[in-house]
């Protein structure tokens, strides 16, 4: 989930970047397309759909796709959006993905008894990590950690953001992704970089603060499902009671572990995962966005009734 929400930041505000630096590409103008789900129904959070306008002034379609891991059946799914943008606008699709963790398996193709079907495929753990800072591409400092060679680089990029001329807005959001992937290669990692900006990135960046209330709301949201579930057999009310509290302890601790790391998922573990009434964790949902260490939630609960 936190990553979705990350690549799509990266997408708004690096995608101009992405697209010169790891495809050569130089379109005049790129937008967006927004499509309804009935239109490309299998499209995900990590997929974006782009109409871009070379020089010459043609279109075409560049679909992109973000993949943490390498899985085969993102490339049907590629297959799918191709064949359906074809359909709706008559242009040249170009399929993208951009691939974070490195696999054996990766290939740029897919091949069966009825179709071959080619993509470009860009190994981010492949791509050189140093012509990034040495272009000094800001935008793509984030992805910097899952590049090759990106680890030894970290702390150097992240100096070089902070004090870098840009909105402090920008700067929180750009540290706030840099943790996110980092976080992929190394969680230690991760936890040392949200430590050392968490003043700057709670106060300022709209992307933490997505992602801990998506965090939440995603975790209600399965709780409730749940609940429901489990309410046919002990009546409904009270499985959407049970799971409004399970999907509030889910999401509480997706948002414990984006803000503090692993210290974060202890405390959820020690202090959280009892017997908690659904107003104490409502009024600690509230609180959460404001807290600033660890030992502000250990205060937080030894105030707080069950």
């Amino acid at each position: 989930m936190k990553y979705d929400i990350t690549t799509k930041f990266l997408m708004k505000k690096g995608k101009t970047a992405l697209l010169r630096h790891f495809l050569k590409m130089e379109p005049v103008s790129i937008r967006e397309i927004r499509v309804l789900s009935s239109e490309l129904p299998s499209l995900m959070r990590s997929d974006f759909p782009l109409l871009i306008k070379n020089r010459e002034e043609k279109e075409s379609i560049l679909l992109i796709e973000f993949q943490s891991r390498w899985k085969e059946e993102a490339i049907w799914r590629l297959v799918d959006y191709c064949m359906r943008a074809k359909l709706k606008y008559h242009l040249p699709v170009t399929p993208v993905m951009f691939l974070f963790r490195k696999s054996n398996q990766a290939k740029d193709y897919y091949q069966d008894e009825i179709i071959r079907f080619q993509f470009r495929l860009v190994k981010l753990w492949n791509e050189p990590a140093q012509k990034i800072i040495d272009k000094e591409i800001l935008a793509l400092y984030p992805i910097v950690p899952i590049m090759k060679e990106g680890e030894k680089y970290v702390f150097e990029v992240e100096r070089r953001l902070y004090n870098s001329d840009l909105e402090c807005s920008d700067k929180s959001n750009l540290l706030t992704a840099l943790a996110v992937f980092a976080g992929m290669k190394d969680k230690t990692l991760a936890e040392t970089l949200w430590e050392r900006r968490r003043d700057m990135v709670v106060e300022e960046s709209w992307l933490y603060k997505t992602i801990i209330e998506e965090g939440i709301e995603k975790g209600i949201e399965q709780g409730i499902e749940q609940g429901i579930e489990q309410g046919i057999e002990q009546g409904v009310e009270l499985g959407k009671k049970e799971g409004l509290k399970e999907g509030y302890l889910k999401g509480i601790r997706i948002a414990l572990e984006a803000k503090f790391g692993e210290q974060g998922v202890r405390f959820c573990k020690k202090y959280i995962h009892q017997n908690r009434s659904i107003e104490s964790l409502e009024s600690f949902i509230g609180f959460m966005n404001t807290v600033a260490s660890v030992e502000e939630l250990r205060n937080f609960f030894s105030n707080t009734k069950t």
